[in-house]
């Protein structure tokens, strides 16, 4: 990432960064004021407020109103963190991000630039009980976006979240972001400001600011499209964000957080990018020589440069997968083990974002 505090950033997973020390909430709600004639009061929940600056360990910080924490109760099981071990230079790091709930077996959406080089993928549930072991199961490099699967012996039902429309959005509109940012192990809510909400659909490479190309260029994945639209919103994130949703006034999510800054602006792919990368992934269940690419077939018709170079690498990607057919099709998902040694030839090193 360019060094720049006024050029926003990807709040993704690279560099970590230190734990830091959190309240103890206990039981977290205590939902006062609802009786009929009683006024309602600030209910205890962890809030990122827009216009300031996050501080896990400032109490003081985490108010909101009682219709607020309801929504947090109301999706809480629904968005989780991801985590995983990540290896750079020698130095061992445990890196951490957001995601969302999208099916009930425990398939996750997310940002694929939080998965770039982790392994041990873990998911957690809300309040850190609950573990799952994860896969990549589908990615469309073109948005930044990855479906995750939950590995889930036991069988177990999960709560996904609503998937929205964010055409329907209208500017000023109250948005939510949701995450687990600055390595937290809590969920945080994040409303919109009370003067704005939606501001509007910009194109990336707009909303990014007056950079260069090749600052531009060092923010984006290979294959993502610098022209594509994200939705631009008034709410707070930090670095952990990435991949947790925004959700609407019916608590659906409208899209997945990708970029911030510290100007209380969240930048978020829009969920009718997601919805197709979803069906994908469903299709190809089960299948002994799935794909997870799901924007190969759009790459394969680019004969710019870029996309000349960028089918060099999926040649070696395939021949990796060759290689390791075998093991391939005892499987209905790519074995954790693949996914470190595709990365490097589907990816140049990048600076951290």
């Amino acid at each position: 990432m360019v060094d720049d505090k006024n050029i926003p950033r990807k709040p993704d997973t690279s560099p970590a960064v230190p734990t830091m020390p959190e309240p103890d909430f206990g039981p977290i709600f205590a939902l006062r004021g609802e009786k009929a004639g009683q006024a309602s009061e600030p209910v205890v929940v962890p809030t990122q407020k827009s216009n300031t600056e996050t501080n896990l360990a400032d109490r003081t910080q985490y108010s909101c109103s009682s219709a607020e924490a309801k929504q947090f109760l109301d999706v809480k099981d629904s968005i989780v963190r991801i985590s995983g071990t990540r290896s750079k230079d020698g130095k061992i790091s445990h890196p951490s991000a957001s995601g969302f709930i999208v099916t009930p077996d425990g398939m996750v959406a997310t940002d694929y630039h939080i998965l770039r080089g982790l392994k041990d993928l873990k998911v957690t549930m809300e309040g850190g009980l609950i573990v799952h072991p994860a896969n990549v199961i589908a990615v469309d490099r073109r948005f930044d976006l990855a479906i995750i699967q939950m590995e889930n012996p036991s069988g177990s039902v999960f709560r996904p979240m609503a998937l929205g429309s964010s055409e329907a959005l209208k500017r000023g509109e109250k948005l939510t972001a949701w995450g687990y940012p600055l390595s937290s192990n809590r969920l945080f809510i994040s409303p919109s400001d009370k003067e704005s909400g939606f501001r509007g659909r910009v194109q990336l490479k707009d909303a990014l600011g007056p950079i260069s190309q090749k600052e531009l260029f060092s923010l984006l994945l290979v294959g993502e499209k610098a022209d594509r639209e994200v939705l631009d919103s008034a709410n707070l994130s930090n670095i952990g964000n990435s991949g947790g949703p925004v959700t609407d006034k019916q608590m659906q999510a409208v899209g997945a957080i990708v970029f911030s800054d510290k100007r209380n602006m969240t930048l978020a792919t829009p969920v009718e990018a997601i919805k197709p990368v979803l069906a994908f992934a469903r299709e190809q269940e089960g299948k002994p020589e799935r794909k997870f690419f799901f924007d190969e077939e759009d790459m394969s018709k680019d004969d710019s440069e870029e996309g000349l170079a960028l089918r060099a690498k999926l040649r070696a990607a395939r021949a990796e997968i060759e290689v390791n057919q075998r093991s391939v099709q005892k499987t209905a998902t790519l074995k954790p083990i693949l996914l470190p040694k595709l990365r490097p030839a589907l990816e140049p090193p990048s600076k951290p974002r």
